[in-house]
């Protein structure tokens, strides 16, 4: 009996119990396979279906493993709006009451959006112009953008237009997953922006939502609705790919030499000696 533990992609620590055989050499040698079958399962964020461990009670299949989608998100705007506030409130749950200007943020989380779990990989970016060319950076890796603005602020509404033209200059692209958010909701009394939002989002066929960091409104929507978008923007994508004119296959082209054997599922090149 061998303990192993191992450091899964959350943090926590998993242990498992391999019963190795001893009673003969091949009984060994089938205890290291599973030791080494145990260890990828054990060293990735994810098993693979595939995994098998040993127990008492003989070969077991490893429970079913869900794969971890991981969305790549872009939260950007003018400095000031609010994106910080956004961000870890959405994360941690908390409010920031100071302002820091930010360089560049980085945030994981794991959330459950539309009964399916995804892994959410949240960069939060700098609004001054002096880091364009470091925006531009991150946003090369983005997969959606929520487009920040505050309705306190006249001025954070009209660079939206800039920003706009900044992702789809970067990404080479027309159509992207976006949300519009207008922050600070929480601040009608100081509002200088209408509904002017709306109108931005419906010509640019976008999502919109206001939220509130302070008062967390909307904050969680704003992040599960650009999850949908690029959920669905990436169906789109995959419709819109040309179909593969099949082959006509040659009787006896992809059959395997004697003594050798294809793997199975495999499509005629994959062949085992």
């Amino acid at each position: 009996m061998q303990n192993m533990t191992a450091t899964a992609g959350d943090g926590k620590e998993q242990k498992k119990m391999i019963d190795l055989p001893e009673d003969n050499v091949m009984g060994i040698n089938d205890g290291l396979s599973n030791l080494l079958m145990n260890a990828c399962c054990l060293f990735t964020s994810v098993a693979p279906p595939s995994c098998v461990y040993s127990s008492s009670s003989g070969f077991a299949a490893m429970s079913r493993a869900q794969f971890l989608r991981e969305y790549k998100m872009v939260v950007v705007g003018d400095g000031g709006v609010g994106k910080s506030a956004l961000t870890i409130q959405f994360i941690q749950n908390q409010f920031m009451t100071e302002y820091d200007p930010t360089i560049e943020d980085s945030y994981r989380k794991r959330y459950v959006i539309d009964e399916e779990l995804a892994v959410l990989d949240v960069l939060d970016t700098a609004g001054q112009e002096e880091y364009r060319t470091i925006r531009e950076q991150y946003m090369r890796s983005g997969e959606g953008f929520l487009l920040v603005y505050s309705i306190t602020s006249r001025r954070s509404f009209e660079a939206l237009a800039t920003f706009h033209q900044q992702i789809v200059r970067v990404k080479d692209q027309e159509v992207l997953p976006i949300v519009i958010v207008a922050n600070k909701s929480d601040l009608e009394y100081e509002r200088q922006v209408g509904m002017n939002g709306r109108s931005i989002a419906k010509n640019l066929d976008c999502k919109f939502i206001e939220t509130s960091a302070r008062q967390r409104v909307n904050v969680d929507e704003a992040f599960c609705t650009l999850v949908r978008e690029i959920r669905k923007h990436n169906k789109e994508q995959q419709a819109s790919w040309p179909v593969q004119p099949s082959t006509p296959s040659i009787p006896g082209a992809h059959d395997a030499p004697k003594g050798e054997s294809h793997v199975p599922g495999c499509r005629g090149g994959c062949i085992v000696a």
